[in-house]
């Protein structure tokens, strides 16, 4: 069975982005894992822990502390540039009152995936804007609704680069989810 994690923005969590384990009393079943076009960000452990090895593919997504054996095509590792970030982590700061849109000079614009035919992706972002909007569909769960802008100070690569709507919290295997 394959599962797939797109388009979100896994921020703050106490624990890890994403826990990729299983029940102790199930034996593992070998699975792909597929996460694409996602913003793993201030997660406190790390932003991915993967338990029982599965077959992860990473893809166009945003990364603050993965190793390079672990990124895949496409994968960043710069600061997202969020809008308005919580502060910290931890239930003190509550992340629904946080602006976790893209700012102007992000990284993540128009990064995400080239083709997204097979991600089966809702046609609005998850503050009710369109998907994709100018040439090419950002990574986390919000669509940069404007032609994105770039900063002198911020060391742009000149293509994607290969460094090896949505949830906020940790997910455990074996359990399937569709976000939406």
């Amino acid at each position: 069975m394959d599962r797939s994690i797109n388009n979100c923005t896994i921020v703050n969590n106490l624990g890890y982005g994403v826990k990729l384990e299983c029940d102790p009393f199930i034996p593992p079943v070998r699975s792909d894992m597929s996460l694409n076009n996602n913003i793993f960000w201030g997660n406190e452990l790390g932003d991915l822990l993967n338990q029982y090895d599965f077959d992860i593919n990473l893809r166009y997504s945003s990364f603050e502390n993965i190793l390079p054996e672990q990124a895949g095509t496409g994968c960043v590792t710069q600061n997202p540039y969020f809008v308005n970030p919580t502060e910290g982590i931890g239930s003190e700061f509550n992340s629904l009152e946080a602006d976790w849109s893209l700012q102007a000079h992000s990284l993540c614009i128009n990064r995400g995936t080239p083709n997204i035919s097979n991600l089966d992706l809702p046609e609005l972002d998850l503050a009710g804007n369109p998907r994709i909007y100018f040439s090419r569909i950002d990574m986390g769960a919000y669509e940069y609704q404007g032609a994105p802008e770039l900063v002198p100070n911020i060391a742009y690569p000149s293509e994607v680069v290969n460094l090896g709507n949505c949830f906020i919290g940790e997910i455990s295997y074996p359990t399937s989810y569709k976000f939406q």
